[in-house]
């Protein structure tokens, strides 16, 4: 069994981005329309060695953005980084899941499942902390375990984490079991 492709995510992982009525020093302003013809505006920075990084990911296997944020959002980042991916690599939430609500709590719930099992997904929430969701929800969209699971540190602007060394450690690592 091989990688077939890596799955990155975007917030907290390869950027920060916060949502603001102020600017914020230092980040690169996005603006929005949301859903009722309002303007939302969010200030994001690049993590340092996010396009190492992504070029090291490329090396191995065709590279994904998977996240839970809306795809025209990554889309944006994708433009403004020049993270180097087109748009039909870039799956948003709209993908592969929808949000419903209920009574005492909202859901998230697969639209896809097994994806694409023989991947490996790098995201910064931690599986098992409560409001890992939306990580669980990737997970089935892929069809991956948790061996196939890198967790990224979470990166929220600055220059922390100052690499992408303890990730690129953990998909050598999978990439060695894989073989053995």
């Amino acid at each position: 069994m091989d990688v077939s492709y890596i799955f990155v995510d975007l917030d907290e992982c390869l950027v920060s981005t916060v949502f603001s009525h102020n600017p914020k020093k230092n980040r690169i302003k996005l603006s929005f329309i949301n859903d009722f013809d309002k303007v939302e505006n969010y200030y994001t920075v690049l993590r340092p060695g996010a396009l190492e990084f992504l070029s090291y990911c490329r090396s191995i296997a065709p590279t994904y953005i998977l996240t839970a944020a809306a795809t025209d959002y990554a889309q944006e980042h994708n433009k403004v980084f020049n993270l180097g991916f087109s748009d039909d690599q870039i799956l948003g939430r709209d993908f592969y899941c929808y949000h419903k609500s209920g009574m005492f709590h909202d859901s998230i719930i697969n639209t896809k499942v097994d994806y694409a099992p023989n991947s490996i997904l790098v995201d910064n929430q931690n599986i098992n902390h409560y409001g890992s969701e939306n990580l669980k929800v990737k997970m089935r969209f892929l069809g991956i375990k948790e061996d196939r699971l890198v967790k990224s540190r979470e990166y929220t602007g600055g220059k922390q984490p100052p690499s992408f060394d303890k990730e690129i450690k953990q998909i050598e690592n999978i990439l060695d079991s894989i073989k053995n």
